[in-house]
């Protein structure tokens, strides 16, 4: 006779300390035809009648606590989904290639390949291009991913891979990429009929290259020439665009290696990071939200501290922000001065601070261009601190990365 299955059980059943949430609940949507939140932290399988499984979620919703089974759910098909689980998500069927198409004010004229991994390079010639050099520039970046056999989950890992991958180039590359709204968005437009006539028309946005064929088994193979490189320390320190060809950091390697030699859960603080980074880069005409993006990609960094004091009603931990941001940005950004860089930083967390709390900048708020002193000054601030969380960042990450390494590879790795 059938017994309930345990906790446990449940847990070495659907590899719960393996897998991505995500690529379980598609394994478990497919195999009950459905689902439903039963609550904000449990979801339950299938979407209607009695619940036969539900997953318990963390009170983050980023980790699945445990599961529970009804009574019915049989030992045949608790065995059944186990092995599903398996085959589809903890079993890999190798290593897949996905490409997109990102965008860039800076036009991409060659190529640049991080092993067999990563790679940047200019789309087809008979692809679609700007008249005008300030423009969004299309490229393509090849990435690697984990594949699945379940096309649904193989999918959703190659999304999940390309939007992790274009936040994090828009971190370490100067000035960024962006992607494009795959949500079939509208817009209205401005076009001219054969007679030169102007006049709206609300059509969907979208690029679509020209002559761009490759392979889902591997990277498309490196063709010259390759992108230019400059020094580290200077491609940081400089703002905005010259509207000349994307060039890359020295650094940049060092920078992917240490990507992916962090621990899990550092890699996510760095990714929501780069998460932040990339809505400061994107939100570059509203500077009251730049500063809290800004603010919030180093707050993502800070690393949990067991003997801060907790909220008695959620638990959570309340932090010293402004303290910790000091203390991070003085520990990767270095100065001959230390306590009038502590001033700066204290400063900008101020500045993140005002916007965060209700404050709209002069910059946005008031309609037209004027050089009042406030408005001046605020663009200045945001666009100093814009260029300091962005050398911050990397500076940390290539701290991580020197941490594991022989002193010999150290010694020749280019400091940022």
């Amino acid at each position: 006779m059938d017994t309930v299955p345990s906790q446990e059980e449940l847990r070495l059943a659907l590899h719960l300390d393996e897998v991505d949430i995500e690529d379980l609940v598609e394994v478990l949507v497919s195999y009950f035809h459905g689902a439903r939140h039963e609550s904000p932290r449990e979801i339950a399988f299938p979407n209607d009648g009695e619940a036969k499984l539900t997953l318990h979620f963390s009170k983050d919703l980023r980790r699945c606590d445990y599961a529970t089974a009804a009574p019915d759910l049989t030992d045949a098909a608790i065995a059944e989904i186990a092995a599903k689980v398996q085959d589809e998500v903890v079993y890999s069927t190798g290593t897949r290639c996905g490409t997109v198409v990102l965008f860039s004010l800076e036009r991409v004229t060659g190529s640049w390949r991080y092993e067999d991994r990563l790679q940047l390079r200019p789309l087809p010639e008979a692809s679609p291009r700007p008249p005008v050099l300030y423009a969004d520039h299309p490229l393509l970046v090849d990435f690697t991913y984990r594949g699945s056999s379940d096309l649904h989950i193989d999918v959703g890992r190659r999304q999940r891979a390309a939007t992790r991958w274009t936040q994090r180039l828009n971190l370490l590359l100067r000035p960024g990429v962006e992607s494009m709204d795959d949500s079939a968005h509208h817009q209205w437009v401005v076009v001219q009929d054969e007679l030169g006539q102007a006049h709206s028309e609300y059509l969907q946005i979208g690029y679509m290259p020209v002559g761009l064929t490759f392979s889902p088994d591997a990277v498309p193979p490196f063709v010259p020439p390759a992108l230019e490189r400059t020094n580290a320390d200077a491609y940081y320190a400089e703002q905005g665009t010259r509207l000349e060809p994307m060039k890359l950091p020295t650094s940049l390697e060092q920078s992917i290696a240490g990507i992916e030699g962090l621990p899990a859960e550092v890699l996510l603080r760095f990714d929501r990071a780069a998460y932040w980074f990339y809505c400061a880069r994107h939100l570059v005409r509203e500077h009251s939200l730049m500063a809290v993006a800004l603010g919030a990609a180093i707050e993502a960094m800070f690393e949990p501290d067991p003997s801060a004091a907790r909220c008695p009603t959620c638990n959570r931990e309340m932090h010293r922000p402004t303290a910790r941001f000091i203390e991070f940005m003085s520990a990767n950004l270095t100065s001959d001065d230390g306590a009038s860089a502590r001033d700066l930083f204290a400063d900008f967390y101020g500045l993140r601070s005002r916007p965060a709390h209700g404050h709209v900048f002069d910059s946005d708020f008031v309609p037209l261009p004027a050089f009042t002193p406030s408005r001046l000054g605020e663009e200045e601030q945001v666009r100093t601190l814009f260029t300091y969380v962005q050398i911050a960042l990397v500076n940390w990450l290539e701290a991580q990365r020197v941490r594991d390494v022989p002193r010999s590879e150290e010694a020749a790795t280019p400091a940022v």
